[in-house]
């Protein structure tokens, strides 16, 4: 299934937050605590929005007539989680997918849409991070090629460092 991805403007931040927070929600009763400041973002937290979304750095995951199934933000550079590195790489953030949606596979289909958008600028190396206490998404990133890396000290989170090389 070819998605479509569609630039998130900053008119969308109430849509980004919403989806942020109904998956904040849906860990919280999974009893995962990922993403619990979404359901309250502290100030720093609505300025990375608003920054990516300024940067066209958010995108909309649709369909053909035009449904938002989910969303995520892509970067080419990450020195907050990543540091300075040299090699260029695309960064994956805050990959959602409506809860509607589940189980159409649209994650995967997702992550292997922007490693081939990717190669075809030239980068192999996709990298992304996920809460370390998070098992269950930790798996799923391995199960389509990610490797652990390391793990980083964030403010509000430990988090696991993974990286796929196409």
């Amino acid at each position: 299934m070819r998605l479509r991805f569609t630039h998130a403007q900053i008119v969308d931040l109430n849509v980004v937050l919403a989806m942020l927070k109904a998956t904040a929600i849906t860990l919280k009763e999974k009893k995962l605590h990922q993403w619990a400041y979404w359901i309250d973002p502290p100030k720093e937290k609505i300025d990375w929005l608003k920054e990516g979304l300024s940067n066209k750095e958010f995108y909309f995951i649709t369909t053909d007539n035009d449904v938002v199934m989910g969303m995520f933000r892509l970067l080419y550079s990450d020195v907050l989680y990543w540091g300075v590195q040299n090699e260029k790489a695309g960064y994956i953030h805050s990959l959602v997918v409506k809860k509607e949606f589940k189980g159409q596979h649209i994650g995967k289909n997702v992550v292997q849409q922007i490693e081939t958008d990717l190669i075809e600028k030239g980068i192999k190396k996709i990298r992304l991070d996920c809460v370390t206490n998070n098992k269950i998404l930790c798996s799923y990133y391995e199960s389509l090629g990610f490797k652990k890396v390391g793990e980083k000290q964030m403010p509000l989170s430990l988090n696991l460092s993974l990286i796929h090389i196409s």
